[in-house]
């Protein structure tokens, strides 16, 4: 991804104003270009959760028809974390085709930015008669994978 500098900016900015709950936005763009950036409200108010707010997140993603966009990008906040998937933005995690982007404001002065690619991949036959055989079997079918993704910060 190619990720202006000041969208970059403005993703930091933008966490570091929502603290100590965690901030979140979309990144529309075209090939691997940003192009526009939207700040959504955060419904949970948390910490540790987000949740994008629907009327919201319904005018970006028409906008981003409108324009031709596709979205690149979904970004949050880990006000007290890592800048590395939880638990939950795995399980949560429903576009594969977009970056996971998440700052960690850790070091205020230094906030850490990093992607993610959050994939899922459904296990072979063998494997879930194992889950079963064991009594891990689980509802979904699917796991997940993380491999960590590049982000080019250009002017």
């Amino acid at each position: 991804m190619r990720l202006p500098k000041a969208f970059a900016d403005e993703i930091v900015a933008h966490a570091l104003e929502e603290e100590p709950n965690e901030a979140c936005g979309l990144l529309a763009g075209k090939g691997e270009r940003v192009v526009k950036l939207y700040r959504v409200t955060n419904t949970e108010q948390s910490p540790s959760r987000y949740n994008m707010e629907p009327q919201e997140l319904y005018h970006a993603y028409r906008d981003m028809e409108d324009n031709g966009w596709d979205l690149l990008g979904i970004y949050h906040s880990h006000p007290k974390g890592q800048a590395y998937p939880s638990d939950t933005d795995v399980e949560l995690a429903f576009w594969p085709e977009a970056l996971y982007i998440i700052v960690s404001l850790l070091d205020r002065e230094r906030p850490t930015m990093r992607a993610f690619r959050i994939t899922e991949h459904l296990p072979s036959v063998f494997v879930r008669f194992l889950r079963w055989v064991l009594g891990f079997f689980r509802l979904r079918f699917a796991d997940k994978e993380i491999s960590e993704a590049q982000i080019e910060v250009v002017d």
